[in-house]
This record gives structure tokens, C-alpha cells and sequence, in this order.
């Protein structure tokens, strides 16, 4: 799931973007701010609580003042928190000549120009997730405190044991107790299957199942199946 940040000072433009991506994506969470301040706050809960954005919109103007620029600042901030580095930007403007400083400086995915157009907003979006800049991507903090940030594609299988939370993914092992199994099923949604009360299991990575044992294969490993796990797995096994 997509979590996004809106910054625009106009409460107009502000409430007509919100309803713009919420209309389309209603499942997405979507957070609204209209000061360099606000925006902040926001980004300082985000690190705080290990629930990070994936997309920012920000207005390079968040004041009625000539020659404000806070949404250059607030920019700043984002790449200078380790996470968001990469994390994608679209920048609002009607400050034309800015437009290269944004695609440079800070490293944004694109910009669109006001006033702008429902129809630009969701063709933005729409080119984001086809060419892959918006994905769901899963910030997990291990034991170490190291965050991880994994796409759920590289996650074979999950498993509970001894209160701690073992992701195995195609490049290893990341161990972590921030996080129930259920939660982990809620991040994930229907593109895991709960097969037993300790494992959640990534079906494009299962290649085999024994119904003698109820155990199925998850590449090189095996995985327990509960009874109610067989029939959610129907249609893989």
C-alpha cells in the first residue's frame, strides 16, 4: 500500500488534490499538510513510528510570500533522511524557472505546473506505477535496529518463532521483533497466504506439496500446512 504526503498552503488546491488521488486509490493512505512545519512534523512521525512515505507532492511554494521556496527546503529535509533518499517527489509549481533546480538538485521524479489538471495528477501516478517508481515497498527493522527495505516479491516466506519474526527472502535471512505475523499479513495483504499459524507464505515461490505430511516446499525449504491453510492454498498446491 502506498503512503503518501500532499504539501500545498492553498486549502483549495490542497483538499482538490487529496480527493483527486483518494478517488482513484482509495486504498492508499494519504496525509495533508500545508506549512514546511506541518510537513515536518509529519516526516519526523514517519521515521519515529518506522511507517515511511512512498511518494511526496510538494508545492515549492508554501507561502503567499515573493520569493518563498520552503518546498525546496522541505525537499531538502526528505533526501537528508537516509530512507527517503530515493523516496520520489512530484513537485507543484507554477515557478517555471525553478523547474531545473527541482529536476536536479533534489532529484525529483517529474513536476506538474499550475494550474493543474485532475487528469495530470492520476497520469503522473499512472506512469509511476508502470515504470516501477512507485512500488510497495516494506521498511523493516531488525533486531539490530538496521532498517531493511524489501520489496515483497524477494520475501519467500515468514515465519513466527520464540516472539521473533523471521523474513526469508531470496538474498537471506532478516530477523525482527517489531512486528506480530498478523501485522505482517495486514502490511502484505492477499499476495500472502497465512498456510499456518506461524508462516506466511509467498505463493510464486512455492514449488511443491506433500498432502501425506502437509508440507509444502518454499524453494529449498519446507513449510508446515494447517487444515484451513490447504484450502487458501487451493489454487497454488
Amino acid at each position: 500500500m502506498q503512503k503518501i504526503l500532499i504539501v500545498e498552503d492553498d486549502p483549495i488546491q490542497l483538499e482538490m488534490l487529496y480527493e483527486t488521488v483518494h478517488s482513484r486509490y482509495p486504498a492508499w493512505e494519504i496525509k495533508k499538510g500545508s506549512s514546511l512545519e506541518a510537513a515536518q512534523a509529519f516526516l519526523q512521525e514517519s521515521v519515529t513510528a518506522n511507517e515511511y512515505f512512498t511518494l511526496f507532492l510538494l508545492d515549492i511554494q508554501l507561502s503567499k510570500e515573493p520569493g518563498d521556496r520552503n518546498g525546496f527546503q522541505l525537499a531538502q529535509s526528505i533526501r537528508e533522511i537516509s530512507v527517503y533518499y530515493k523516496t520520489p517527489i512530484l513537485f507543484l509549481t507554477s515557478v517555471s524557472e525553478e523547474l531545473s533546480r527541482a529536476l536536479t538538485q533534489f532529484h525529483c521524479y517529474n513536476f506538474i505546473t499550475k494550474p493543474y489538471r485532475k487528469e495530470t495528477v492520476l497520469e503522473q501516478l499512472r506512469q509511476m506505477l508502470l515504470t516501477g517508481y512507485l512500488q510497495d515497498v516494506l521498511d523493516i527493522a531488525d533486531t539490530q535496529r538496521i532498517h531493511h527495505r524489501l520489496q515483497p516479491q524477494d520475501i519467500r516466506y515468514i515465519e513466527s518463532r520464540s516472539h521473533t519474526i523471521f523474513i526469508y527472502t531470496v538474498y537471506g535471512c532478516i530477523q525482527t521483533r517489531e512486528y506480530s505475523l498478523s501485522a505482517m499479513a495486514e502490511q502484505l495483504g492477499t499476495s500472502f497466504i497465512r498456510c499456518h499459524r506461524r508462516y506466511l507464505v509467498n505463493p510464486d515461490h512455492i514449488t511443491g506439496f506433500d498432502r501425506s505430511t502437509r508440507y509444502l516446499q518454499a524453494d529449498k525449504d519446507t513449510i508446515p500446512v494447517s487444515q484451513s491453510g490447504i484450502a487458501l492454498l487451493k489454487d497454488y498446491i
